[in-house]
């Protein structure tokens, strides 16, 4: 069987390599804060919607208990979010960013603007809206 469409095989290494040149990128600059794989985005996330749990957030990003218990007990010895019971359900935290974690938003919405000016570069705004476009399409054609 000889494969003529080349799209799914250079799409998967492309977006493979892209995934990995993101985690070195956000790595190296948010190593120095204790930041290490996805807690960068609990912290963008208990920004924007303060006292969610951590059931939630597994549900949001698609990551397993263990790892996000993991990573928020980190991010509360860092000193960057404080759990509160949930007074509706005792066995529930709320969690909240705390003054330090607050201070980390601007730090990390800088490093995610500069990675995504680093691999927009020479891509008009009319490229970037059809690269967005049509992985919105693909993001919809993956949950049917």
């Amino acid at each position: 069987m000889v494969i003529t469409d080349e799209f799914p095989r250079n799409f998967d290494r492309l977006l493979a390599y892209l995934n990995r040149q993101r985690k070195r990128f956000l790595g190296e600059r948010l190593r120095p804060y204790g930041l290490t794989g996805a807690m960068h985005m609990f912290i963008t996330f208990l920004h924007r919607h303060p006292g969610m749990s951590q059931d939630t957030i597994c549900s949001t990003f698609y990551i397993e208990k263990c790892t996000v218990s993991k990573r928020v007990k980190q991010l509360e010895t860092l000193g960057y979010i404080r759990r509160e019971v949930d007074e509706n359900d005792r066995r529930q935290n709320k969690l909240f960013l705390t003054e330090k974690g607050e201070e980390m938003v601007p730090v990390i919405i800088s490093c995610l603007d500069e990675w995504s000016s680093k691999i927009a570069d020479g891509i008009s705004q009319e490229e970037r809206e059809a690269v967005l476009h049509a992985m919105e399409v693909m993001r919809s054609n993956s949950n049917n």
